[in-house]
């Protein structure tokens, strides 16, 4: 007898109860939200501009009219009211509109890192009660621990990057420049059904393996040479991120490809609730360092994926933070020789009740 169970949806009456829970208990009288991730995350929406002012519980979605009609059809937890002049102008009245005349001030939290300056000073302008805090942190814990949809979105993501790069791979040959490479690479993604690429393919060949993040370049591969790809694609508003090394066929492997390899395991055998970030960065860090290439190492081990590339939590030496059930991130030693070659090997794990899973593949 088999049983039809249906995949996870998102969660967003959940995810907007809770921010309203954690906006109340930092004592804010409103939150303003703007980034385009976190629109999505809370209210199911994708522009390229518009505002959420979230107050007393509800949420006032401002869009203009390249977006009311499908806002209308697809958007959650919010009420739509259209932009009939500007966005800044229906902002300014909606804030004026929520602050009680009797109120003496009006805490409004906004996105810091993702609110200019500029706009900031006029918002506070609008009103001399507006009291501007910044709340970023309130969504970044939200989000840090992903729901089972979100879980589910990313393996799809995953598997359509690396469905993508074992189809090219045939094509990394001798005299094939790295920008074909990438351009491969993200027109397969796409025949395969992914939104797009999640950040712009990087393809390092030979020496210039050793740049972290060597843009793709015209240059063209030589024969014997290793090529370093960084890949990743955007399924369902969701993100993967992985990096393979590339070897011509008959050619020995770098020492150091090991050694990345073993600090990579390390790092994955390291990962448990509980375990501080700094923890899992230092399983891999100490295993170069003991392996003679410390220097070579000058990057944090892992950081956060999931509707944006880089999030929370960072895995580095800088920012200690207890794992928990739920967190996602990369795990992606490496070792750069300038002039010679480089080597990172980037997975990505799920932390689990009792260790972690890897939503990537790292066979492939």
């Amino acid at each position: 007898m088999t049983t039809n169970v249906a995949p996870p949806a998102p969660d967003f009456p959940g995810r907007f109860r809770r921010f309203w829970l954690e906006l109340e208990k930092r004592g804010a009288d409103a939150f303003l939200v703007n980034h385009a991730p976190n629109l999505f995350y809370l209210f199911n929406v994708r522009p390229s501009a518009g505002f959420a002012l979230c107050t007393r519980g509800e949420a006032l979605l401002i869009l203009d009219s390249r977006y009311t009609e499908q806002a209308e059809a697809e958007s959650v937890n919010c009420r739509l009211r259209k932009a009939e002049k500007s966005l800044e102008e229906t902002l300014q009245q909606a804030i004026n509109d929520a602050i009680s005349p009797s109120a003496s001030a009006f805490r409004l939290a906004i996105e810091s890192r993702n609110l200019s300056f500029s706009a900031a000073q006029q918002i506070a302008a609008w009103n001399t009660k507006s009291q501007l805090i910044p709340g970023d942190e309130i969504l970044d814990n939200l989000r840090i621990k992903k729901e089972p949809y979100e879980i589910r979105a990313m393996e799809e993501a995953f598997r359509i990057a690396q469905t993508a790069f074992a189809e090219i791979s045939r094509a990394i040959i001798p005299d094939t420049t790295e920008v074909e490479i990438a351009g491969l690479f993200e027109l397969e993604l796409r025949r395969l059904g992914a939104d797009k690429a999640a950040f712009d393919t990087i393809v390092a060949s030979g020496p210039r393996s050793s740049l972290p993040h060597g843009r793709a370049t015209r240059r063209r591969i030589k024969e014997g040479e290793l090529v370093l790809v960084d890949f990743g694609v955007q399924a369902a508003g969701y993100c993967s991120d992985l990096t393979r090394i590339h070897f011509p066929a008959g050619s020995s492997k770098p020492q150091i490809f090991d050694i990345v390899a073993e600090a990579q395991q390390k790092a994955i055998a390291a990962t448990k609730p509980g375990v501080l970030t700094s923890a899992v960065d230092a399983a891999a860090r100490d295993h170069i360092r003991e392996s003679g290439y410390g220097d070579c190492f000058g990057h944090g081990t892992g950081h956060g994926l999931g509707l944006e590339v880089h999030e929370a939590p960072p895995v580095s030496w800088r920012s200690p933070r207890p794992l928990e059930e739920g967190m996602v991130f990369t795990i992606e030693p490496g070792i750069y020789l300038p002039g010679r070659h480089g080597v990172r090997i980037e997975d990505v794990v799920v932390v689990t009740a009792d260790g972690c899973r890897l939503l990537s593949d790292p066979t492939r």
